[in-house]
């Protein structure tokens, strides 16, 4: 992320997949409408970078990890330091050692957060 200086982590929708009904893009019935995904996606991410000129930092997609673009669910960043997400759904765990990393390359202090708490980022 640049050594801090991104403003907003973002990640694009590249693998989409049904998961639990919880985001725009799914209803959790059926395959999520990934034209329209990108679409409001990338218009979001012109409207952020060059409508609002806020630095952006972008996460790599990860397959086995279909939510992270609700990238709110990274963990959350205060006063240079991170803690990183630890979500109830099994479905999310390949998500948390990338962030993990993401924010120990922008110089965070990462924070790990005890056993059996579950805590999703600044989604909560």
């Amino acid at each position: 992320m640049e050594g801090m200086t991104a403003e907003f982590l973002v990640c694009p929708p590249h693998h989409l997949a049904p998961v639990d009904g919880v985001s725009a893009w799914d209803d959790g019935r059926r395959e999520p409408d990934t034209a329209t995904a990108f679409a409001e996606w990338g218009a979001f991410l012109q409207r952020l970078v060059q409508g609002a000129g806020r630095r952006v930092a972008q996460a790599a997609p990860i397959r086995s990890a279909p939510r992270m673009p609700l990238v709110s669910g990274a963990g959350l960043v205060h006063r240079g330091i991170a803690v990183v997400a630890r979500h109830r759904g099994a479905w999310r765990d390949d998500e948390a050692p990338y962030y993990r990393t993401l924010f120990v390359d922008a110089g965070y202090i990462v924070e790990a957060l005890p056993d059996g708490v579950a805590f999703g980022g600044a989604a909560d």
